[in-house]
């Protein structure tokens, strides 16, 4: 039973769109000037179409479904009447054909789960070329359209001219600001995108979009009804009647970025519509939390204390500054942390140094109190953190400066006087025993036969012999011995052998 389980909750993931699930590539679709294009968009079966929200350099329409009709509400005004949408389908026809409605287009297609209740955006593409056909003219109706070509701009120059002057101070149509309005919140709070709009003029409607589209608010009545065009910003928004501003709550830090604004107007008098393009900048930032502030220090011989304070963020944001009070020697600020150096002598006084981080939409404090963390370091560095007690930290009880100067002196030499002298002792007994030499007899006397005619005597060798004695100790190493066997010499006087030159106990060496 839980295989069969796992194959349909498999099945079910791998067939239910994605929420904000984008195609790949854009769909190519052309057209011909003054005929009709048609964008296709291709609903799912077994889903429950919401709306369908379409833009392009600007927004177009609202598509939504109402029974077996079709609402087509168009949120600008170079679409108007031009738009059409069957009920079957859902399809976008564009119809007549402009040379400037070529371009990219987006369908936020916002659909409904039936079984789940939930709901999801699926974003497509379009790439709209639009073409002209080509007409050949004979050379005399090349010549007269030329002629009445420049007739027609000439007039058309002067109509603009004197309708430019005469309507001064009515909004253009499509009018777009030219800097776009900064906007800035804080994260988990809300943020308000005003419209100003101008008075004298009927509010049609008016299309939000960002990075996706936002919503559609329309007025109705004394409210406001908001058709909210984009899974990210359900249950998000907000439009007073009064104002018709945007308010985006609670915000998150996907929120922030370039949002655009298409007020669809239209004149009392003259029934004329327009549509005004406001643009904005929302930037959304942390509230922050107390910064942390760190002490490293420097001992110089002069008993001055380089002291460095690096004040910095746990959770970085974006654009926080830092500010010192006191102000010391310099500030560095980089890498998102703030380093204030300073020096202190031992007669200076306590200082409590202050970090504060900022950021456009609020600020938070920490301090640090300083006093000459360098007592009995000379020459030392260290590293001290928030909590470090510097009065009982630089000080080693019982013992004083002197005391432990003299014991980093004494401590070396007590390990290597005694080491040098058990290696000098080692060697020196190595280099006796190798000279001190030892007898051995080559041949005892007492195990030999004797005979007239045979000569012995003992020699003494050492222990170590070496096997190739260097050149240089050849002459004090080596004996050398000649033995002679001397010649017979029969006296009748006596019948004992003698050397010439030598008696019965000497030999020649």
């Amino acid at each position: 039973m839980t295989k069969y389980y796992l194959w349909f909750l498999l099945f079910y993931l791998f067939t239910e769109p994605r929420a904000s699930r984008e195609n790949d590539a854009p769909v190519m679709v052309t057209g011909i000037l003054g005929e009709s294009a048609i964008l296709p968009t291709e609903i799912p079966n077994g889903y429950k179409l919401e709306n369908i929200n379409w833009a392009s350099r600007t927004s177009v329409a609202l598509v939504q479904p109402e029974g077996q009709s079709v609402k087509i509400i168009t949120t600008h005004q170079n679409y108007r009447d031009r738009l059409n949408v069957p009920p079957n389908t859902y399809n976008l026809k564009i119809s007549p054909l402009k040379m400037e409605d070529a371009g990219s287009y987006r369908a936020d297609i916002n659909l409904q789960n039936p079984t789940t209740s939930t709901t999801f955006t699926i974003t497509k593409n379009y790439t709209l070329h639009v073409y002209s056909t080509l007409v050949i003219f004979d050379p005399f109706w090349y010549t007269l359209l030329s002629v009445l070509e420049m007739v027609i701009v000439i007039i058309l120059t002067g109509m603009g001219f004197y309708l430019r002057h005469k309507k001064k101070q009515e909004p253009r149509a499509s009018r777009e600001n030219d800097a776009p309005v900064m906007v800035t919140g804080i994260l988990g709070e809300s943020a308000i995108l005003p419209t100003e709009i101008p008075n004298g003029y009927k509010l049609e409607n008016i299309n939000w979009a960002s990075r996706t589209s936002v919503a559609l608010v329309q007025p109705e009545g004394q409210s406001v009804k908001i058709i909210t065009t984009h899974q990210n910003y359900r249950d998000r928004l907000n439009v007073p009647p009064n104002t018709y501003n945007l308010k985006i709550s609670p915000l998150k830090m996907e929120d922030a970025g370039s949002y655009r604004a298409d007020i669809n107007l239209q004149n009392p008098t003259t029934s004329t519509t327009f549509t005004v393009t406001k643009n904005y900048t929302l930037h959304v930032y942390r509230r922050l939390a107390p910064p942390k502030i760190t002490l490293t220090f420097v001992a110089s011989e002069n008993n001055t204390c380089n002291i460095t304070l690096t004040c910095f963020m746990e959770e970085k944001g974006e654009a926080v500054k830092y500010q010192w009070t006191p102000l010391g020697e310099q500030a560095v600020e980089s890498n998102g942390k703030s380093s204030l150096f300073i020096f202190q002598r031992p007669e200076d006084a306590p200082i409590n140094y202050i970090c504060t981080a900022i950021n456009p939409v609020t600020n938070n404090s920490q301090s640090k109190l300083v006093q000459y963390p360098c007592a009995g370091r000379i020459g030392e560095e260290r590293n001290w953190k928030e909590g470090d007690d510097f009065k009982n930290s630089y000080k080693s009880p019982g013992m004083p400066m002197s005391s432990r100067s003299l014991w980093f002196i004494l401590v070396p030499v007590l390990v290597l006087v005694p080491s040098a002298g058990i290696l000098f002792y080692l060697q020196h007994k190595k280099k006796k025993d190798a000279d001190s030499p030892s007898t051995s007899k080559v041949m005892a006397l007492k195990d030999l036969p004797l005979s007239e005619n045979q000569l012995y005597d003992e020699i003494s060798m050492p222990k170590a012999i070496v096997s190739n004695p260097p050149k240089e100790e050849e002459a004090l190493n080596t004996i050398y011995y000649t033995v002679q066997k001397p010649q017979k010499i029969k006296n009748s006087c006596s019948s004992a052998t003698k050397l010439l030159g030598t008696s019965t106990n000497d030999s020649v060496i």
